[in-house]
C-alpha cells in the first residue's frame, strides 16, 4: 500500500475561482475579498461601499503552498565514552527501526492509510560528546581527549562496515536500501575511547552552527527546508565547558566529579537552546531535541518541576568511588547518573517554540526510540491544506471525500504516466499527468471539474483522495494517496479547484 502524498513531492495549491491570478505566495487573508450576497451576489456598488453584509469570496489569486515537511535531518550525539557499550550497542540496534517508522508510518486503524504522514528524505549524522580539554585540565585523568569539534563521524568502528562512509548518510523513501540497517548501526557505534569529559550540548551546537556552514566540514546536512532533530545519547549530564579559568586548583583525584566541583565553568544551558532553536530562526517550532539519558525510567512522562525535585535525580557525590550517585542503575542495560542539564536543556527549547524529550537510557531502548519516531512524525508538516474543500454531488467514499479539483503531477523529465494517471500535456520536457482522483471514472464523475473525460480512471482502484479524519488537520483536511502508485520523488503536485469545491468565508 502506497503511503501520503508527501512521498518527495512539491505541492502547490492552485485556487482558481476564474482564472489564476499572476501573484503567488502566501496571501493576506483579507486582500482581494469582496462582499457578495449568500445568493447571486451583491453589487459592485455596494462592494465599493463597503457593504459588510453576506459572506466573501476570493478574487482570482494564486495560492503556493510548499510542503515541506517531508524531510528530517537528524543529528545523533553520542557519548562515546567508557562506560557506554552497552548503550550504544543497544541504541544502534533500535536506530534503523526509527528510521523505518518514519518512512513507512503504522495503519493502526486499518483504513489502508497510514495514520500519519511519512517522511521522503532522512539525513542521519553523527557526531561524539568529545569536544576535547581547556589546558588546565590536559593531564593523565582525562586521556584521550582529542576534540572531534563537532564533525560528523564517517569512520566506522564495527567489523563487517564499509571502509568509510559519506559524511552523513541519507535515506530515500522512494529508493530502499537493504544496507541502511547495518550502515546506521555502523556510524551510530563509535567505541568507547573517547573523552570521559562529555560536552554533548556543545558538540551538538557547534555541529549544526559553526561546522555546517558553507565549506565547512558538516556542509550539506542541513537543509532549510527540512525538520532538525538533535538525537543525544550519553549516561552522564552534560559538561559544556565555558570559563576553563574557573578550573583552576582543580584536584587530579577528583576527575570523574570536576564540573560537579566547578559547575562555574559550565555553559549557559538557555545559551545553547537559543544557539540550536536559531538555525530555524523563523520557525522554532522545527527544531526538536530528544535527549536519551539517565532519567529514571519511572519519571519519563514527568513534568520538569517533578523530576528535578526528586531525590534520585539530585546530583550529590560517592567520595568512596569519586564518581556521582547513579540516578538509575539497570544491570545489562547501564548505569547513569542524574541529567540535570538535559531537563533544563528541554525546558528552554520549549519555551523557545521548540520541541524536546527526555527519555532513559536504563532501560532497553525500544520505547524510547518508538517514542522519538512518534515525535518525529508529530512534529513534520502536517500536509493540511490552507482551506477546506466542499466534497462533490454524490456518494462520499468512506471518510475520503470527492472533491472538485484536480491534481496535476509535473514528473521530472519525459517519462511517461504510470498507472491511475492520464496524460495532460508535455511541458519544456517534462510530462504533466492528471492524476486520478478515487471515483473518477464512474457516474457521475465520468468528467472531471473541468470537463476532461476521466472514464479511463475507471480501471484504476488507486489515485488521490480529499481526507477529512486526520486529527491534525481538521476541518481544514488534506490530500492522501492510495494504491501501489504514490508520486515519485522529485515530482512537482499541484491542486487546481473550481470555484465550487472552496466554500465562501465571513467578511
Amino acid at each position: 500500500m502506497g503511503g501520503m502524498w508527501r512521498k518527495g513531492t512539491r505541492l502547490a495549491v492552485c485556487a482558481c475561482l476564474a482564472a489564476c491570478g499572476a501573484r503567488s505566495g502566501l496571501r493576506d487573508p483579507d486582500a482581494g475579498r469582496r462582499p457578495v450576497d449568500a445568493g447571486v451576489g451583491a453589487s459592485d456598488a455596494a462592494a465599493d461601499a463597503g457593504a459588510d453584509a453576506g459572506t466573501c469570496v476570493d478574487e482570482p489569486v494564486r495560492i503556493e503552498w510548499a510542503a515541506t515537511g517531508d524531510l528530517v535531518d537528524l543529528l545523533v550525539v553520542v557519548d562515546d565514552s567508557l562506560s557506554m557499550a552497552e548503550e550504544q550497542a543497544n541504541f544502534g540496534e533500535n536506530l534503523p527501526d526509527v528510521v523505518e517508522a518514519l518512512i513507512s508510518p503504522s495503519d493502526q486503524d486499518g483504513d489502508g492509510i497510514p495514520d500519519q504522514p511519512g517522511v521522503a528524505s532522512i539525513h542521519v549524522g553523527v557526531v561524539s560528546t568529545d569536544m576535547g580539554l581547556p589546558e588546565i585540565l590536559a593531564l593523565d585523568g582525562f586521556d584521550p581527549c582529542v576534540n572531534l569539534d563537532g564533525v560528523l563521524r564517517s569512520q566506522p568502528m564495527l567489523p563487517g562496515c564499509d571502509a568509510a562512509y559519506p559524511t552523513f548518510l541519507t535515506y530515500d523513501a522512494a529508493l530502499p536500501d537493504p544496507e541502511i540497517a547495518r550502515d546506521f548501526r555502523c556510524v551510530a557505534t563509535l567505541g568507547t575511547e573517547g573523552c570521559g569529559l562529555e560536552q554533548p550540548l556543545a558538540a551538538a551546537e557547534k555541529a549544526v552552527t559553526a561546522q555546517a556552514a558553507p565549506g565547512a566540514p558538516n556542509d550539506g546536512f542541513l537543509r532549510p527546508e527540512a525538520l532538525l532533530v538533535v538525537a543525544i545519547l550519553s549516561d552522564e549530564d552534560d559538561c559544556s565547558i565555558g570559563d576553563p579559568a574557573a578550573f583552576e586548583g582543580w584536584d587530579p583525584a577528583r576527575t570523574n566529579l570536576v564540573c560537579f566541583d566547578h559547575p562555574e565553568a559550565r555553559r549557559d544551558v538557555e545559551e545553547i537552546a537559543s544557539s540550536l532553536l536559531g538555525v530555524k530562526p523563523d520557525r522554532p517550532e522545527r527544531v526538536l531535541v530528544a535527549a536519551i539519558v539517565g532519567l529514571p525510567p519511572d519519571l519519563v512522562g514527568a513534568s520538569a518541576d517533578e523530576v528535578l525535585a526528586d531525590p534520585r535525580m539530585e546530583q550529590r557525590p560517592d567520595d568512596a568511588a569519586y564518581l556521582l550517585v547513579p540516578s538509575c542503575d539497570v544491570p545489562g542495560l547501564g548505569r547513569a547518573y542524574p541529567p540535570r542539564r538535559f531537563i533544563e536543556l528541554a525546558e528552554a527549547i520549549e519555551a523557545g517554540g521548540g520541541v524536546a524529550t527526555v527519555q532513559s537510557i536504563c532501560r532497553d531502548l525500544r520505547p524510547a526510540m518508538d517514542a522519538l519516531a512518534s515525535i518525529i512524525l508529530g512534529s513534520v508538516d502536517s500536509g493540511c491544506l490552507p482551506r477546506p474543500l466542499q466534497r462533490s454531488d454524490g456518494d462520499a467514499l468512506g471518510h475520503l471525500e470527492h472533491a472538485d479539483c484536480i491534481v496535476e503531477e509535473t514528473l521530472p523529465d519525459d517519462r511517461e504516466c504510470s498507472a491511475g494517471r492520464v496524460l495532460a500535456r508535455t511541458d519544456a520536457g517534462r510530462t504533466v499527468c492528471h492524476v486520478c482522483q478515487l471515483g473518477d471514472g464512474l457516474p457521475p464523475f465520468e468528467t472531471d471539474a473541468f470537463g476532461n473525460d476521466v472514464r479511463e480512471c475507471a480501471g484504476f482502484p488507486e489515485g488521490w483522495a480529499y481526507s477529512t479524519t486526520d486529527a491534525q488537520c481538521g476541518e481544514l483536511g488534506k490530500i492522501v494517496f492510495t494504491g501501489d502508485t504514490p508520486p515519485l520523488a522529485g515530482t512537482d503536485l499541484r491542486l487546481v479547484c473550481t470555484e465550487d469545491a472552496l466554500p465562501p468565508v465571513p467578511c
